[in-house]
Parts: structure tokens; sequence; C-alpha cells
């Protein structure tokens, strides 16, 4: 089914792919070449820095890089992208580093909030908000309902050898020739402010498709498939996914869509798909002909790694709580249900770490078959046209029978909506029971369709991390979700609940040809690009609150473990919740309230305690310290003196294996920032993105050995001396003391792979201090001229 190459491999002419071996045979080559009537090729396999450059992915990237040192990439994106529970922060952070308008096309989406009914009016004075400042700064708005956010950009915004940078981690255009990439909002404003984003060279990983899929089977069960066999084993992490192959031109356009966006549960950086005739029938669908080229790997081009997938060999797949890689086939849950349930169950409560609650499985066991009673096909993953028509082929035959199961739809957009209604899908799912939805980003973060205590829910969604569904463990709540292809919740729908492949209603379903209605973004988007209002006054609702006063980094460290996490990943859904706290992102203090609440409810107050203590040292740091709440003769004992002390700041610290999987938003860093914290240690980062928000947050991304971390407890204490001049120095390791009472341990802290800029933001405090202080240098050497020029 997969097969993955770790040594690199050769693809040649499109077609043959040759795996990396201690001697490349030409003649052999050449011998397959003929058969499948392509030209021969010369001996130039050998130099594989040249075959490198034929990506695609690298012709893309070369193009938007500006980096002329060569030392690293530094990427200006095409346009911009957020929704509504990131761009207020965005806009406000580019404003206080000295914005005056949008550089590039941004895209301003209300996709997130637009249902959430908390803090009253807070969701809409946010929309507010962000129409305002588009007509302010000249951006784009689209109104709530209208759309999710990537399924807009896929239909108005994409275009062949571009790049597109989103405040939302599943920001995937690859199937359209576009490089999208999903960041926190700090990597926005660098944007906004006609700086760059920065990475080093990547790798570039063949994910080479051949055969075609089995009825029944969809783009979901193709992307879980990828996502079971990469993901823990972290085989494309950070790189770049080039999908290619000869199975790529047998994948309809919106399956393709559905397998790329799911790309990002693999922990890779971004996506390129080749691009054919059925692409440009898209853009020709979309009145965008002229935004399609035809992209191709060069005759002779170097992976540095390959994926196989046998579309033929793709089965109807499900990916039980509590990860995208936690995949089976349907088939095989079917058949052995308890077993796997009993697995599951014991694994996904180990990782809820609350001894109150457990995941309870097996109990929905049904002569030997799963049963649910609730399923969802919503948003950018499921709400493509092709999904939903597959559905409504299934529930419309004979064999349907919903009986107690809900099912609910959300077509990704007014245009996909409209053209569901008119070619009668939308009347067959409602007739068959299913009830139709808006264009809304909910039941991926947890924000609506939120199932009864104890229920599983099957979605064609993007995640189904902890509580993602929208259960509150704080009180006492507990659901989960599992993930499938839209074709087979249609055919387990059909069948009352009880778990069902796809592939058994194959034969009713059938391809439709698809109408873009592009008359309703007419009439209700803002385009305001390149015609800023500068008199026009932002609108602030009373929820809109300005960030807290940062400080720089001092002289030396006290950090305070405040929380330790076991888990082999953390997400970021447990660093800061999703669902109905999205509300509050406009509120950076309220916001923080909610950190890490699902995942270990006491760190808050610890966190505020050790903040409380900070605050103390900085207002009396001319006064003499008297009691503190912490051994203070040991702090002097390591900083020699209360002068030294004076220049040791003090903060907390989360501790963990692997944080930072899933979404993008920089608020499971600011929040920590806003409650005191200044570093993460971490064994590893799960994602570049969660990596780069503590970095513009001023949080130093330390990396520990595991025998160390197992070493460090809540309420730990760690000195760092020197941390200011490691960091200037560019550092990449530095020593620690940990206090715990009376004993004291040396460890090794390091934080590899810091450029420049990022150590010059973390210097700064975070990402807003750094731009204040590039403004206020470059606005004394103004004055400097201008003085000068008069005497």
């Amino acid at each position: 089914m997969l097969k993955l190459i770790r040594n690199g491999a050769f693809l040649l002419h499109g077609t043959l792919l040759v795996e990396e071996t201690d001697k490349i045979n030409m003649d052999e080559i050449n011998g397959r070449l003929a058969k499948e009537g392509l030209k021969p090729m010369k001996d130039i396999l050998s130099d594989k820095k040249r075959a490198s450059e034929g990506t695609i992915a690298s012709r893309i990237l070369q193009a938007h890089n500006v980096d002329k040192t060569g030392k690293k990439t530094g990427i200006r994106f095409d346009a911009l992208a957020s929704h509504d529970i990131t761009y207020v922060g965005i806009i406000e952070t580019a404003i206080a580093s000295g914005m005056k308008e949008f550089p590039v096309p941004y895209l301003l989406t209300n996709c997130h909030n637009s249902l959430c009914a908390v803090g009253g009016t807070i969701n809409e004075d946010d929309h507010v908000y962000g129409l305002s400042a588009a007509k302010k700064f000249g951006g784009e708005f689209v109104p709530a309902h209208m759309s999710v956010i990537h399924s807009y950009v896929r239909e108005m915004m994409t275009g062949c050898g571009r790049m597109i940078l989103g405040s939302d981690s599943h920001t995937r255009y690859g199937a359209l020739g576009t490089m999208g990439i999903g960041e926190g909002g700090p990597e926005l404003v660098k944007q906004l402010l006609s700086h760059t984003y920065d990475f080093p060279h990547t790798e570039v990983i063949a994910i080479y498709l051949k055969g075609s899929p089995r009825p029944g089977v969809g783009p979901q069960d193709v992307a879980l498939a990828l996502i079971g066999a990469v993901f823990k084993n972290g085989f494309v992490k950070n790189k770049v996914l080039e999908f290619v192959g000869p199975g790529v031109s047998n994948l309809p356009v919106e399956f393709r869509n559905g397998i790329d966006v799911m790309t990002t549960e693999t922990a890779c950086l971004t996506s390129i798909w080749r691009t054919d005739k059925r692409v440009e029938k898209y853009y020709e669908i979309h009145g965008r002909p002229n935004d399609y080229r035809q992209l191709e790997p060069e005759e002779a081009t170097w992976y540095d790694g390959a994926i196989i997938i046998d579309l033929d060999k793709i089965k109807p797949m499900i990916a039980l709580p509590f990860h995208p890689s936690n995949v089976y086939s349907i088939d095989d849950l079917n058949e052995n249900a308890m077993d796997i349930l009993e697995k599951v169950e014991k694994e996904g409560s180990k990782q809820i770490g609350n001894p109150n609650l457990s995941l309870s499985l097996t109990d929905k066991i049904r002569n030997g078959r799963l049963c649910v009673n609730h399923g969802v096909i919503a948003g950018c993953a499921g709400g493509t046209p092709d999904n939903i028509v597959a559905a409504a082929q299934i529930l419309r035959t004979d064999k349907a029978n919903l009986g107690e199961f809900s099912l609910s739809v959300y077509p990704g957009s007014q245009p996909i909506k409209m053209d569901l209604t008119s070619n009668g899908s939308l009347l067959e799912l409602m007739s068959a029971g299913a009830t139709i939805r808006t264009a809304f980003c909910g039941p991926c973060f947890g924000a609506c369709d939120t199932p009864a205590n104890n229920g599983l829910s099957i979605r064609h969604a993007t995640r189904n991390f902890p509580n993602r569904e929208g259960s509150k463990p704080d009180g006492g709540q507990l659901a989960s979700v599992a993930l499938m292809d839209a074709r087979s919740i249609a055919a387990t729908a059909a069948n009352g609940g009880i778990l069902t492949s796809g592939e058994q209603y194959g034969e009713f379903l059938h391809e439709v040809e698809y109408s873009f209605r592009k008359e309703i973004y007419d009439k209700k988007v803002y385009r305001g690009f390149g015609k800023p209002q500068p008199e026009v006054k932002l609108v602030y609702g009373p929820n809109i609150r300005p960030w807290p006063k940062v400080y720089p980094l001092a002289q030396n460290l006290m950090l305070s473990i405040a929380s330790v996490i076991n888990d082999p990943v953390t997400t970021t859904d447990e660093l800061i919740p999703s669902g109905e706290t999205s509300s509050l992102r406009s509120n950076p203090l309220k916001l923080a309230e909610y950190t890490l609440s699902r995942k270990d409810p006491g760190y808050v107050g610890r966190a505020k305690e050790i903040q409380a203590l900070e605050n103390r040292r900085r207002h009396r740091a001319n006064e003499g310290y008297g009691e503190i709440a912490f051994d203070l003769k040991a702090l002097l004992t390591l900083t020699k003196t209360e002068e030294a002390l004076k220049n040791t700041q003090i903060g907390s610290t989360v501790v963990a294996v692997k944080p930072g999987d899933g979404s993008a938003r920089e608020q499971a860093a600011s929040s920590q920032k806003v409650l005191g914290g200044l570093a993460n240690i971490a064994e590893e980062y799960a994602t570049k993105r969660y990596r780069s928000n503590l970095i513009n947050w001023g949080m130093i991304p330390f990396i520990i050995s595991s025998e160390d971390k197992s070493n460090l407890s809540v309420g730990d204490w760690l000195f760092i001396p020197g941390i200011r001049k490691a960091v200037e120095d560019g550092l990449e390791s530095i020593n620690a003391t940990v206090i715990r009472g009376s004993s004291r341990t040396e460890i090794t802290l390091r934080m590899p792979d810091l450029i420049k800029e990022d150590r010059d933001i973390i210097l700064a405090g975070c990402l807003m201090n750094y731009y204040a202080q590039q403004n206020e240098t470059q606005s004394e050497v103004k004055r400097k001229k201008v003085v000068t020029k008069y005497i």
C-alpha cells in the first residue's frame, strides 16, 4: 500500500522512480524507459545537486527566495490569509511594529467565531474590527458564513507557482500548484512589514502515486494512510512533500485537495503537486484561466526520499482517538473490534492523564461491530463538493436508514452550497435525515456539534485530538472523535450507525459536474488591496485588548518549572484549548486564564505566583528584597550579590517531551508569555511553527536530553547565569543549575539553529519589541541626518 524510500530516489520523465542504491545501472534504467516508450537518459544521475534543483518545490522556493547569502531561505509570499481568531492580534502587532498598509493581498475570513455564542458581542466585534482594518490598510474581507478560509483561498487566490502564508496550520494548496504554509501570527506580521519567512534548506520528499482509488475510497482514506505511515517516525517532519507519478492524473482535483489539506498532520512544512489538464479545468471553472500553468519536475530529478502510494490498494480507513496517525483500516477494525478498541482505550486514558476520566469505546460494540450515532462532514477537508455529492449518492439509496444517527454537513463555502442545492445533493441529504449547516470551521476545533458525554463522533474533518470535539474535562466530560472519509461516514449513517466501509456503496458513486457561483462573492466580499483608506478609524470592541508590556531578556534567568508533561506528543489544543475559548483571543489576559487548563489545571495558578514574584523583584529592585516566596538565600548564593539579583529575571517554564503538534495558533506560546513564561524545555519540538511562535514571543526553545528531563519536577528552579550574553554570542548550549531545596544539580540546555534574527527577537523580549527597537534606531538615524544637514 505504502513504501518508504529513505535513501533518496531519482524520478525520470516524471514516471519512472529509481531508488538510490550503491550503483545505478544506466543500461538497465534505459531498458526500463524504452519499455515505457520514453527516451533514454545520459549518465547525469550522479549529479544529485543539479537534479535536486529540478523539483517543482525547489523552483518555486527559489523564485520567492530573496536571501542571496545562500545560508538560508528567505521567502516573501504572494499573499496572506487569516481567520477571525488570529487576525486581530496579527494586525495589532503589525500596527505596533510600524505597519501603515498591507503590502500584499491579505485575506481576512470569518469562519471560526461566527457561531460561538460566547461572550455576547465579542465575536461580531472582531468581525467589525476586521472590516475596518481591511478598509484602512487595503485588505480583503469575507463576511461570516460565506466560506471557510481554505475554501475561499482555493477558489479565489491560488495560482500555479504562487506561495501563500496563512495563520492556520492547514494552509495547504499544493494540489492547485500553490505552496501554502501555515504559521503563527508573528510570521505574518513579518510579511506585513516586508520582512522574510526564514528557514534552512529543507529536503523534498516525492509522494509517488500510482494506480487509481477503488470505488468508495475517498481522499481522507489516502491521507490517513499517509499520516499513519510517517507521523510517528518523523519521516517528513519539516520537509516538503511533492506529489508526482502517473496516479496524480487519476484523481479529481477536489480529491487531491482533500489529501493535500491533511498533509499538515504528517508534520511536513508544505506540499506541492504536479499540475495537469484537470487543474487547468479547475481554474477555468473558477473564472481564473490565467492562473494556471503546468508544473512538472524536470526530466531527471533527485528527491531526498520518497513514498510510493499504490492507490489501488488503499482501503477505507479510520483514525481512532486521539490522533490522525492512530490509523486502522475499517475492515481490520470490524474484524478485531474488541482487541483494537481495548488497546485504544488504554492508550487514550493514559494520554488524558485525568484519574477521573477514562476513554470508553468497547461499550459501543454491538454484535462484534463498532456502533456510533453521530457524524459530521465539514470544513476544508470534508466540505468539498465531491465529498458531499458522494455522501448524497450513498444516502439516497434504498439501503439508507439513518435511524438515530445524527449527521451534520457543512459545505465549505456559499458557492459550493449553492451548486449542491442546484444539483439536488442537499435535498437528497436532507430527505435522508441529515442537517445542512453554514460554512464554519467549528466541528474541527470544538465550537459546535459536540457529542454527548462518552459519545464518539465520526468526522471527515482535520483533527481528533483530546477534547477537540468540545467536551470539558474539568466538568467531568469526555467525548471523542474518529476521523473517516465522507463516503464511509455516509455508509455508516446509511447502515444505522454500524461502522461500514464506503466500498460497500462504491457502485452508487459517480462524478458530477461542478459549477462555480462567483456572484455571491462579488456582492458580499470587500476587496481593497491596493486601495488603503488611512482616514478610516479602526473599530475596537470592549474585548479587544492590547498585549501587555514585555521586557527584554535579562543577563540571568531564574526559571521555575510550572508544568511537566510526559506525553510523547503535546498538542497546541492541550497548551491552549480550542472551542469556546477562541472567542477570547482578542483579549490576551482573559485567554491566558485557560492555558494548559485541560492538561494541567494547576499551571495558571503556579505561573501567576511566579509572575507575582518577578513583579515584586522588578518593583523592589532598588529597595532591597525582603522576604520572597522561594529560597532567596539560595538565589543570592548563586548570583553572589544583590546587584546581580537585579539582573536576574524570574519566570516560569513548561517542560515537555515534544510540544507543539497541531494548530499554528500563536496563543499556545503567547498565553504562556502573558503569564510570565520565558522558555520551553523539550526533547524536541513537534513543528517548526510552534518553535517559531516561542521565538517570536521571546521564549527560548531549549532542548534537553531525555535523561536530564526525567529528573525535572514541578516546583524545581533552574538558574541560568549569563543567558543574555550566550544568546548574543550565538552559543548553542549553556549550563544551568537545578535547585530543589538544598540540592544543586548541573545540567546542559541546548538552543541550536537560532539564526541572528531569532536571537535578536529573544534578546528584545518579543517580535513587537524587536521591531520597535528597529524603528527607534531608524528614527534616530534620520534625526541625526537632519541635524547634520541643518548644522
